[in-house]
């Protein structure tokens, strides 16, 4: 994320590692009443939980090609089918 908005950079360089444990555990919560309305209505896998989807998330932005990449835009789409499979049911 630094590398990409260097702006954040100077936000985020007097944060202490207790202000980024309390942002992560604020953005869990926040994505657990989605994930709970998703699971019952049937669009999000059971098992998936907030943590999953916050990994896959990473593991899309890392495996989306650069800006410049030819083929940039078959390649994203393939990243974000693989999460949509990973995370939702297809429903």
């Amino acid at each position: 994320m630094q590398e990409r908005d260097r702006g954040i950079v100077h936000v985020l360089a007097g944060a202490d590692i207790a202000w980024f444990k309390g942002l992560a555990a604020r953005t869990t919560r926040a994505f657990e009443p989605l994930l709970a309305r998703g699971k019952e209505a049937g669009t999000v896998h059971p098992e998936v939980e907030a943590g999953d989807v916050l990994t896959a998330l990473r593991m899309a932005e890392a495996a989306t090609p650069p800006h410049d990449a030819p083929d940039r835009e078959r390649l994203a789409r393939r990243v974000r089918a693989m999460l949509h499979r990973t995370l939702f049911t297809g429903r």
